[in-house]
């Protein structure tokens, strides 16, 4: 299909997608996950069935509605059911504690918190308590929060570029979480545009192991695929015998972030095997920074080049390759159609081919802003409509996109953002702990989370203690892989924490 003619047959509302598989091709698999595999009509279905139950409950067009989920079918239905009532579908990861959802559900004034539950309720121990569980053949089992009454709707809007389909949380470089809000129109035109550049087909299946919470898991696994017409195979998180097993299935395309990639590399060391008879036509990293040396040890292993792709929260995708167009060495590929970027200096002038600055980019998938945040979203989008990724990069020669760093101290761990003032809190609220630094530390494929503690006066520290209190207030991605316990953490002659002293120190920890 003709680029502009696919345009034009954009839809409205995300759900639209759905029903028009379910009517055209109602027997082809669309979701399958440990408890077997459903079609579309069955995806249809569950989606009807929970935006009844949604209603039910108390959901208006314009409410949002905090959806803690795992990879699986009623988490995808949910989706889809939230804003197929035009309400904003508000994704929150399953593995986020109790005050971290209360935290997400606050800032965006949710009527209603929906727990995709199922079968591990050990992994959801926050959906207890005053949760209502709610089963039903259509698509399983939900648990409904209470509805808070005094949650005021938003203004609906029939134009797709205006209304809110989902909101994304991420902390950026702040230690505020910030409700990304992306509209009907961007992630219809993002499905569009992966769907084009990935080559997906109706005949794909996708192995879905990054968090469907997560823009990657959102967007580039679960909305674009069903957008084609392909199957997802849901895994609530990664196990590598696991991933392998669906390797030698059906599996034809694995995302992930460069951990799983790595691990995948290891496996193959260890063992001897290899993994270029599993009929994959494409392996893609994304998430985070991918080093040019597990993209050769991937190639090596699977048989075909490893693409990497570029994007953040507030725009995606951006730029990328895949395996039948490998970017260039250390490059993560050209910028994608429709896409403008530019590169400029810290005074906003747009740089020269191959010179280094902040990475720009506008077009029709951007954010429209952060919920309840104009002062966050003035700083992100500039004049014109650029957005400010806070990354730094070029483009080289061959017009591919480069990205050599971050503009602030974001620690990117197995692609999720860690903020380290968010971290630094939680070490600092332990009653052994006067004061605390949180790093990162670059490891093949990774960050690793480093935190430096200064011990109040005569104070013991019990580390299994302290990882007690850390585990209640913070998700597992944001705890620190070592603590180092300072006599005192240097200071500059402001009186300020010299970061960079101790940034420097965390690289040459053994």
């Amino acid at each position: 299909m003709d680029w502009n003619e696919r345009l034009k047959l954009l839809p409205t509302r995300l759900v639209e997608i759905i029903d028009a598989h379910a009517a055209t091709r109602p027997d082809a698999i669309a979701v399958s996950d440990a408890r077997g595999r459903r079609s579309f009509r069955d995806l249809a279905h569950g989606i009807a069935a929970i935006a009844t139950e949604l209603r039910q409950a108390g959901v208006r067009p314009g409410d949002r509605v905090v959806l803690v989920a795992e990879n699986r079918f009623e988490s995808v239905c949910a989706v889809y059911a939230i804003t197929s009532l035009d309400a904003w579908s508000v994704m929150a990861n399953a593995r986020l504690t109790a005050p971290e959802i209360d935290t997400v559900a606050a800032i965006s004034g949710a009527r209603l918190v929906v727990y995709s539950s199922g079968d591990q309720p050990e992994t959801h121990v926050h959906a207890r308590g005053q949760a209502r569980c709610i089963a039903n053949a259509a698509y399983g089992v939900l648990a409904f929060g209470p509805l808070d009454a005094s949650a005021a709707p938003e203004p609906v809007h029939a134009d797709p570029r205006a209304q809110v389909a989902a909101t994304i949380f991420t902390s950026g470089s702040t230690g505020k979480p910030k409700g990304v809000m992306l509209t009907h129109s961007a992630l219809a035109h993002q499905c569009a545009l992966s769907t084009v550049e990935r080559g997906y087909r109706d005949d794909d299946c996708l192995y879905v192991v990054a968090p469907i919470t997560h823009i990657f898991g959102f967007s580039s696994m679960m909305l674009a695929p069903l957008y084609a017409g392909a199957e997802l195979r849901m895994a609530p998180r990664f196990e590598i015998e696991a991933t392998v097993k669906a390797m030698q299935e059906n599996v034809t395309r694995i995302y992930g972030a460069p951990p799983m990639f790595a691990a995948l590399v290891e496996r193959a060391r260890r063992t001897g095997e290899h993994y270029r008879d599993c009929g994959l036509r494409d392996v893609i990293s994304g998430g985070a920074v991918t080093d040019q040396s597990l993209r050769d040890h991937v190639h090596e292993v699977f048989g075909i080049p490893l693409g990497v792709g570029y994007a953040a929260t507030e725009y995606t995708p951006i730029a990328g390759s895949n395996s039948l167009r490998p970017a260039g060495r250390d490059a993560v590929g050209p910028v994608w159609r429709t896409n403008e970027l530019r590169i400029v200096d810290a005074a906003g002038t747009v740089l020269a081919s191959g010179d280094t600055g902040e990475i720009e980019v506008r077009g029709p998938c951007m954010m429209i802003g952060y919920y309840r945040d104009e002062a966050a979203t003035r700083d992100a989008i500039k004049p014109g409509g650029w957005l400010a990724t806070g990354d730094l990069g070029f483009l080289d020669a061959n017009g591919e996109l480069r990205v050599v760093g971050r503009l602030k101290e974001v620690i990117v761990r197995s692609g999720f953002k860690v903020n380290p003032p968010e971290v630094e809190a939680a070490l600092d609220r332990h009653p052994a702990i006067a004061q605390s630094v949180v790093v990162g530390r670059s490891v093949p494929g990774n960050e690793e989370v480093i935190a430096f503690v200064q011990l109040r006066q005569s104070a013991l520290l019990d580390l299994a203690d302290l990882d007690r209190h850390l585990r209640v207030q913070l998700a597992p991605y944001k705890l620190p892989s070592r603590i180092e316990v300072l006599e005192a953490l240097p200071l500059g002659t402001t009186g300020k924490v010299m970061r960079l002293e101790l940034a420097q120190r965390a690289r040459t920890l053994a």
